[in-house]
């Protein structure tokens, strides 16, 4: 998967790599402690991705980010979390960061459609494997049951069509459609 383009797909994030969050704008990853201080490692099995620290560890707020990048082109990841503002690509990178120490899990950016209108919007998330199965984990936005409960957005993924389009079961579709660039 991480061959379809570097910047689409990342597999393993290092010290020092780049992550693009907007044509104009990069995120250096300068602490992969980062995720130490949103759960407990020693009673989590490795690769664990605390899903509900992650979704409620930033408050969404493009200004609040636009004034951290202030005239820079490229921060430091680590000035946003400790600023703890962030949206989709942020939630992304933290979900990543946590998996990828212990389990096969990749970063997309890709587009994410709603409501079934075809107008597809840049998005970030990621898949991550357990047992070997794949999984959609999308950390922005979780799902509402029958009940109006909001539970994590963590969805078996059951193919790809065209090699673009991720293909989940109905019960997780929420009419969304996760797209890879």
């Amino acid at each position: 998967m991480a061959q379809i383009d570097p910047h689409t797909v990342i597999s393993n994030l290092k010290k020092g790599d780049v992550v693009q969050k907007g044509s104009w704008s990069y995120y250096e990853i300068d602490d992969l402690s980062l995720t130490n201080g949103l759960y407990d490692h020693d009673k989590f099995e490795k690769g664990s991705v605390p899903y509900q620290q992650i979704n409620h560890k930033f408050k969404s707020s493009r200004s609040e980010i636009l004034k951290l990048f202030g005239d820079s082109k490229t921060i430091n990841f680590s000035d946003v979390v400790n600023a703890g503002v962030g949206e989709c690509l942020e939630k992304a990178v933290l979900v990543q960061l946590c998996a990828q120490e212990g389990r096969d899990s990749f970063l997309i950016n890709g587009y994410l459609e709603t409501n079934g209108d075809g107008a597809l919007q840049y998005h970030a998330y990621n898949v991550v494997f357990k047992d070997g199965k794949p999984y959609l984990v999308d950390a922005q936005n979780p799902i509402k049951d029958e009940d109006g409960q909001l539970h994590n957005f963590i969805a078996p993924i059951i193919g790809i069509d065209s090699e673009t389009e991720f293909i989940l079961p109905a019960e997780w579709s929420a009419d969304r459609k996760y797209v890879i660039c």
